[in-house]
């Protein structure tokens, strides 16, 4: 292939369209591309320009295939882990629910209204901690003297391994909404068979990071949860999760909300202000559109990089166009290794005792 001006516009053309493509990765795809097109004549003797193009779609099929960035898990084993966790502690409130006619209170207080103990500690035994939940004495403070070596082991239930943490020791932990116009409603606690909304359209946790201890009575207000849903996820402060989907899919952020059904849903914020409010309350009379929620929280397509895919192998054929090699332009190229190679196999192709001269061996050095 003769070196001209149009051959300079074309590699500025190849390259741009494979940054456009496969970004850092752009620059080793149209290397391999150049190469293809400059190594074809040497070990390629075909004469079809259709034999031609389809061996280059073969290559860049290949690259494609094997380029690192497409081989994405759409849902890592960490994040299944946190919706399975969601799942255990919304059966365990059900649990606690059926047997004592309603959620647990959010916090328990003493006499002066100092919060004493969380729901988590509650339905420990529903959770088959129910050793470590005889083991506090709900009459003191969580963090007091007597409670101290009963709260210390780790419950990893309450610890969502998938979540982004900026440490080790902040992971993210299901919260609840409380409010009077909530599921999790302050005084009397509140069944879930006593929510107007239903229980499939009323959030009863949401995951938020970071916390300090599981057995701490801490959780959101009806304003927080609010906020929280109506602003995009910031993963070093407020927990949530990152996940690319692949190479052609935007990247997610969203986190794991749990309903009062005991379902559990990816979501992606921020939502509108109305919406927010519409899931948080329990007796609002709001209508809620579920597949809204999963429609924002799916995979989208990334069409700029689709687009910039196609422009790069329409970019990278080009060059068929013009592959007319002679035998005389393949001999020179290839430094007479094409002929070679081709008596050696009309050699290897001759029947048994004839006199065909097997060809000279090229001499080395």
């Amino acid at each position: 292939m003769t070196f001209r001006l149009t051959t300079l516009l074309w590699l500025f053309a190849l390259a741009g369209s494979a940054m456009a493509a496969f970004d850092a990765w752009g620059l080793a795809a149209a290397g391999v591309v150049c190469l293809f097109w400059r190594c074809l004549p040497v070990f390629l003797r075909w004469r079809s320009r259709r034999r031609i193009v389809f061996a280059a779609l073969a290559v860049l099929l290949l690259f494609v295939l094997l380029l690192p960035a497409v081989q994405v898990s759409r849902c890592t084993t960490r994040c299944y882990s946190c919706i399975n966790n969601a799942k255990l502690i919304a059966l365990a409130l059900h649990l606690h629910d059926q047997e004592h006619g309603a959620l647990p209170p959010a916090t328990t207080r003493d006499a002066n209204g100092t919060p004493l103990h969380s729901w988590r500690a509650a339905i420990l035994p529903f959770l088959e901690y129910g050793n470590l939940h005889d083991a506090i004495d709900f009459s003191q403070p969580w963090d007091g003297p007597s409670n101290t070596a009963p709260t210390s082991p780790w419950v990893d239930l309450f610890e969502c391994p998938g979540c982004w943490r900026t440490n080790p020791g902040a992971g993210c932990c299901p919260f609840a909404v409380t409010g009077p116009q909530t599921i999790w409603r302050t005084g009397e606690p509140r069944s879930i068979a006593d929510v107007p909304d239903g229980a499939h359209a009323t959030i009863l946790l949401i995951e938020v990071a970071p916390i300090r201890h599981w057995a701490e009575p801490r959780d959101l207000t009806f304003n927080e949860a609010v906020t929280l849903l109506t602003s995009p996820i910031q993963t070093s402060k407020n927990g949530g999760h990152f996940q690319d989907d692949g190479y052609f899919y935007h990247a997610r952020r969203f986190r794991h909300v749990v309903m009062a059904d005991g379902s559990c849903h990816q979501m992606s914020t921020p939502l509108s202000r109305e919406l927010a409010i519409a899931l948080l309350t329990a007796d609002g009379g709001e209508a809620v559109d579920l597949d809204e929620l999963r429609e924002r929280a799916s995979p989208r397509l990334d069409y700029g990089r689709v687009g910039g895919l196609v422009l790069f192998v329409l970019v990278a054929l080009l060059p068929a166009r013009y592959a007319h090699w002679t035998p005389t332009q393949v001999r020179s190229a290839s430094g007479g290794w094409v002929e070679h190679i081709t008596s050696l196999r009309a050699s290897a192709r001759a029947p048994p005792g004839s006199t065909a001269r097997r060809p000279r061996q090229p001499r080395s050095g």
